[in-house]
């Protein structure tokens, strides 16, 4: 009788641990169907706590974050049962007693009466309050810091099961897997909306990712519109070949042949090269291109993630500045040319008449090198270059000078020569012509027409002239030198009894020597 009452007992234990195994299993399964289904880490903490606070029958179940430094709690949404409040928030693990440190070195901490309880008596009234008048704690510790912990409240005293136990350090350490899983997915969501935003921003940034075994490049539509590409293909993924054909033909071979080096480089080598690409239209298009190379478990090439910047605008301001600094250098020569002319060639009584022959002519070039130097080269107005020279006649009572035509750009290789032109008539005239007299007067008026310009100079009021100067002078050599040989025009001296009248002409664009284009 007694054998037969042992089986009884036995199989009756038997039975129900075999309901509770299946009971743990259905409702891990449950778990893990809502943390499927959560949408981020305090949803996967409310789901968990909520499937264990019901299977249990406790007041309260929560799962939240540690810092181990400061001691606290922060939980972002808890369950409890109806009328309990919610402990949502940040708490301190010393204003409920002094366990804390047995978290910390990862013990489970269990009490079953927080009255009797020497780590919580003090703090008694106040877990009674909050319907934690017994509570589980089980920490997640990682690298030997608190970093998690779930939790289980109840309102009235209880004695806590082994298996009650090890259902909450199961909870827990799915918990955790869960919510840091999803905290990974979201911080990279958001990383990747960064990116996204930068990119947009930037307006010029593609992005793409080559998958070698399958010789297929996958685009965005930033890379796309840069090259002329289809972006829904792109975003599909384009053959290699296809991308390739995108390349200047006289940047296809290198750009070919540095992809092939670089997949013949070591696992994480970086690449950074420049090329012209023809975009849908047939315009070429400056860019950079850098790329890393990521191999598979086997050590063979998987992958080539780079990024696509356009840099036209950066390589045609690069020419700008490059042209501008040979013109710079050729006008530079050509004004010391001017200077040593001017030195080697003046004459004068005296020194002082010396000095002062040479510094107007120098003072000549330094105004139209400033028009030059305002406009960064490109030109200069020649209404500006002429008030610059004639400033002194222009603003004295009755001017002494006036001027009449349309605006005109002067090209920057002839504004000098001009200004030079320009000094000298105004030099002769203050010494022998209009500008040497009271009443004398100087008109000067052009035109442009079919490419050329047309400048008179016409001296009115001065000493009358009864015959063209006796000898050819240092002025009149440099009016001539600079006109004929730097402009390529004409020159015309009418020596009239009321003054003399001057016409130059010259083209405003004259054929020059190719620039090379910028290789990369």
């Amino acid at each position: 009788m007694a054998q037969r009452t042992w089986d009884a007992v036995e199989r009756a234990r038997a039975e129900a641990g075999a309901r509770a195994a299946e009971r743990r299993r259905a409702l891990l399964a449950r778990l893990t169907e809502a943390i499927r289904d959560a949408a981020d880490p305090a949803s996967v903490a409310q789901a968990a706590a909520a499937l264990l606070g019901g299977a249990l029958r406790v007041d309260r179940a929560g799962y939240g974050t540690v810092d181990h430094e400061a001691e606290t709690l922060t939980i972002e949404r808890d369950w409890t049962a109806p009328g309990v409040e919610s402990l949502a928030g940040s708490h301190r693990f010393r204003d409920y007693g002094t366990f804390v440190e047995d978290l910390k070195r990862g013990a489970v901490v269990t009490v079953g009466d927080v009255e009797r309880d020497p780590r919580t008596a003090d703090q008694g009234a106040a877990l009674i309050a909050r319907a934690a008048r017994s509570f589980i704690n089980v920490p997640v510790v990682e690298g030997g810091r608190l970093v998690a912990m779930f939790f289980l409240n109840d309102a009235a005293p209880r004695q806590w099961s082994p298996e009650d136990l090890a259902l909450v350090r199961e909870f827990a350490e799915r918990t955790r897997t869960a919510t840091e899983r999803l905290r990974g997915v979201t911080a990279l969501a958001r990383s990747e909306e960064r990116l996204r935003l930068a990119l947009a921003t930037a307006g010029n940034i593609g992005v793409w990712d080559y998958d070698v075994p399958g010789a297929r490049i996958v685009a965005d539509a930033t890379l796309a519109g840069i090259y002329g590409l289809d972006p829904e293909r792109a975003a599909a993924g384009l053959p290699v070949g296809e991308v390739a054909a995108r390349l200047h033909p006289d940047d296809r071979s290198r750009g070919v042949a540095e992809l092939r080096a670089l997949l013949a480089q070591p696992h994480g080598t970086p690449t950074a090269s420049e090329y012209r690409v023809l975009d849908g239209d047939g315009r070429v298009r400056w860019v950079s291109v850098r790329a890393r190379r990521h191999d598979d478990a086997s050590g063979r090439p998987l992958r080539l993630l780079g990024v696509v910047v356009d840099i036209t605008e950066r390589r045609a301001a690069e020419e700008r500045q490059w042209l501008l600094m040979r013109e710079v250098d050729h006008r530079s020569k050509n004004a010391l040319a001017v200077v040593q002319a001017t030195l080697r060639l003046t004459r004068a009584g005296d020194l002082p008449g010396f000095v002062r022959a040479v510094e107007g002519r120098v003072g000549a070039l330094a105004r139209a090198q400033t028009l030059l130097a305002e406009d960064r080269w490109a030109g200069a107005d020649l209404r500006a270059l002429l008030e610059g020279e004639l400033a002194p006649f222009l603003s004295r009572g009755a001017a002494r000078v006036t001027l009449s035509g349309d605006r005109v750009a002067l090209p920057a290789g002839a504004a000098q020569p001009l200004a030079m032109a320009v000094h000298e008539l105004a030099t002769n005239a203050v010494k022998y012509g209009a500008l040497s007299a009271p009443g004398g007067h100087v008109a000067i008026t052009w035109s442009l027409r079919d490419g050329t310009l047309r400048l008179a100079w016409t001296e009115t009021g001065g000493p009358p002239l009864a015959a063209p100067p006796a000898r050819r002078g240092f002025g009149s050599r440099v009016l001539e030198g600079t006109v004929t040989s730097q402009l390529g025009g004409t020159v015309e001296q009418d020596w009239r009894p009321e003054g003399l009248a001057c016409t130059i002409a010259f083209p405003l664009i004259r054929p020059r020597a190719a620039v090379p284009p910028i290789r990369a």
